[in-house]
């Protein structure tokens, strides 16, 4: 059965009570270089090679001259 959305936020116009949010597991945050690190495999996949370098709580990923992605892990 497809369900038909309404503009009121969780609800469909067959289904007269609120659908169930999703549980979902709490996920663990990942350090800035791991964030990095996910970042350059992700561009490494489309054919863009890319640095990371690491330090002080902070990871960059240097892409191009004057393309730097900075990440704090969040």
């Amino acid at each position: 059965m497809r369900h038909e959305l309404t503009n009121a936020w969780n609800r469909c116009a067959c289904c007269p009570e609120p659908r169930q949010p999703v549980g979902l597991d709490p996920v663990q945050p990942l350090s800035a270089l791991e964030t990095a690190d996910e970042l350059c495999a992700a561009l490494a996949r489309m054919g863009i090679s890319a640095d990371v370098h690491e330090g002080r709580g902070l990871a960059l990923v240097s892409v191009w001259t004057g393309l730097v992605v900075w990440t704090d892990g969040l």
